[in-house]
């Protein structure tokens, strides 16, 4: 079922408006450095990450899982952290998310439940859409994610001029 859903899912992840995709992108622009976190499935999302903004955007933003990042990554005000996160509740990001917070960083995330506490915790959210997930492996949110990734990481390489937005839209457009 959900592998069967995944059309419908990437085509709610093309229509999240381009003033959201474009609120998330900003900031990586603006801040020294950003992080991409997620726990689980969401840290491969976040691993792809790295290399969309590598290809796309000609910026390097590791990946970092959530659990390890309260203790492994030292953010100040210069820092943006995407976070991932399907459910909206998952305790690492939260503590990743505070981590962030509390030492100045911007946040965003990328999350599937409209109300959740990360979705209400960030500066910035952006909800994926992709419905409910009915087994334990996360096949279209994941997708979803990774779509919304591409789609910022696209937006970045044409604020910082590493795309012109034909090239960008070439993507988008297929």
């Amino acid at each position: 079922k959900e592998i069967f859903d995944q059309p419908q899912t990437v085509r709610n992840a093309l229509h999240v408006s381009h003033e959201q995709i474009h609120t998330i992108a900003k900031k990586f622009i603006e801040k020294k450095q950003s992080y991409c976190v997620g726990v689980g499935t969401t840290y491969y999302v976040a691993m792809v990450g790295t290399y969309l903004f590598s290809q796309y955007a000609n910026l390097y933003v590791p990946s970092v899982s959530a659990d390890e990042f309260p203790t492994l990554i030292p953010v100040n005000q210069d820092n943006h952290v995407l976070l991932f996160s399907q459910s909206g509740e998952t305790y690492d990001t939260r503590m990743a998310i505070r981590k962030a917070q509390n030492n100045g960083a911007a946040t965003s995330a990328v999350v599937n439940v409209v109300g959740s506490s990360i979705s209400q915790e960030v500066d910035d959210c952006i909800f994926q859409g992709s419905g409910p997930e009915i087994c334990v492996v996360s096949t279209k949110a994941a997708v979803s994610q990774i779509v919304i990734l591409w789609r910022i990481a696209l937006e970045v390489g044409v604020l910082n001029g590493s795309l012109t937005e034909e090239e960008a839209g070439a993507f988008q457009d297929k």
